[in-house]
């Protein structure tokens, strides 16, 4: 299989929760660092990803940003309600502020 993706990192499985639609897999990268992705769950069953298989997550984003400050609720006022170069973020705000995360997100966590 040909892949165009460069960031791949293997680890070992060494969590997995299946919700209703979707699944998440930790895996542990080495080094403090552990991956945690968001895939269906009938992926996870398909490819039959158990705690203890070795793995690799292949990670494929158009951007990266950080945020330094708090996020904040949006309010009527700070929503750009009267402000006419206000633009929407390309993220939903839901997924922001604690929503639902989106299908196949992936985080970083080193401990």
């Amino acid at each position: 299989m040909k892949i165009s993706g460069r960031n791949k990192i293997s680890g070992k499985v060494v969590n997995v929760k299946n919700g209703i639609v979707t699944s998440e897999v930790e895996i542990d990268a080495g080094n403090g660092i552990k991956i945690v992705g968001v895939i269906t769950k009938s992926s996870v069953e398909d490819m039959k990803i158990n705690v203890g298989d070795q793995i690799t997550a292949l990670i494929k984003a158009s951007s990266v940003m950080f945020i330094t400050e708090p996020i904040r609720p949006k309010t009527p006022a700070s929503a750009g309600g009267g402000c006419p170069r206000a633009a929407k973020s390309s993220m939903d705000s839901a997924n922001i502020q604690g929503g639902n995360p989106p299908l196949n997100e992936v985080s970083f966590n080193k401990e």
